[in-house]
């Protein structure tokens, strides 16, 4: 039987075989990086030139994608120590598995350079403990997450904290895993957790708060690009930008489905709608005015 480690590395050797296909932005990418328009003159480069750019072209094509991150979650019911870790990357470096590219009928084999199997392997991140914290507290999510989910928060750099897994483990106890808006209303509320400061986490409050302060700050950059779609159609930009006047920097579609998944979380976890009718009323976020008043003098020129 196969150790964890030996799983694991068989996964991966397998993920390079079948390689990647030289697509039309990884032809992009090598032609404005390396100046190579194919496959054969990439091979040629890499073999016979030591040009430094090579090293953000691997990074570019060895990145772990949603099926090798999938197909690895099954054998990491138990993270990885450090130990182990360190073991895989050994093996990896000391048997140099090399990467297939495919453009048509031409396919090359690619060696990996030995400094990228420590990023590598760190994206992977096999020692995170979130997944199994969670299905430890509660033995019905063992069955109840599917693999994308156990995926996404394996990868999501969630600190180590009780009270972050305390905040998890309430989500999925409140909410549907068929909902339709599962994975965003997920993703929403690990942003939330992981925004909120060290200092403020021992504060039962602090979720609902960031969570409020969040759609707030959303419902205030949609006011201010309303606001300045107004302006410009009364001045031109150069009038607004010479007042200070930015444009938005912002998706306004976005913004507002951000905020219904928003109050969609906040009545699941919180029974509670952060937001507020009045404020469609609001205007103290500023009102519309003059910028002529506000503009700066130009220069005069000297007559001649």
């Amino acid at each position: 039987m196969l150790t964890t480690i030996e799983t694991i590395y068989s996964i991966l050797n397998t993920w390079l075989n079948v390689g990647q296909n030289f697509t039309a932005d990884v032809k992009e990418y090598a032609e404005t990086v390396l100046g190579v328009c194919t496959l054969s003159e990439l091979e040629q480069l890499i073999i016979d030139s030591d040009n430094p750019d090579i090293e953000p072209f691997f990074e570019y094509i060895i990145f772990p994608d949603e099926t090798l991150l999938h197909t690895l979650e099954p054998t990491l019911g138990t993270p990885l120590s450090c130990k182990d870790v360190a073991s895989l990357k050994s093996r990896l470096v000391t048997e140099s598995p090399r990467i297939i590219l495919h453009e048509a009928e031409y396919v090359c084999s690619l060696p990996v350079p030995e400094w990228m199997w420590t990023d590598f392997i760190a994206r992977l991140h096999l020692k995170d403990k979130t997944v199994s914290i969670l299905t430890a507290s509660s033995p019905a999510l063992t069955d109840s997450l599917s693999m994308e989910t156990r995926s996404y928060l394996r990868t999501a750099n969630i600190p180590d904290s009780p009270f972050l897994h305390t905040a998890l483990l309430h989500f999925f106890m409140t909410t549907l895993p068929h909902d339709p808006l599962f994975r965003s209303m997920l993703s929403t509320w690990v942003e939330v957790l992981t925004s909120i400061p060290a200092k403020h986490r021992h504060t039962k409050t602090a979720p609902i708060e960031y969570l409020e302060k969040r759609r707030r700050r959303l419902y205030k950059a949609i006011f201010d690009a309303n606001e300045f779609a107004k302006k410009l159609q009364r001045f031109n930009m150069e009038t607004l930008m010479l007042s200070g006047d930015l444009p938005p920097a912002i998706n306004i579609d976005d913004a507002r489905k951000q905020i219904r998944i928003i109050d969609r979380l906040a009545i699941a976890l919180f029974q509670k709608n952060v937001g507020a009718i009045e404020e469609l009323e609001d205007r103290a976020w500023g009102d519309f005015c003059d910028y002529r008043r506000n503009l700066m003098l130009l220069p005069a020129v000297a007559d001649t």
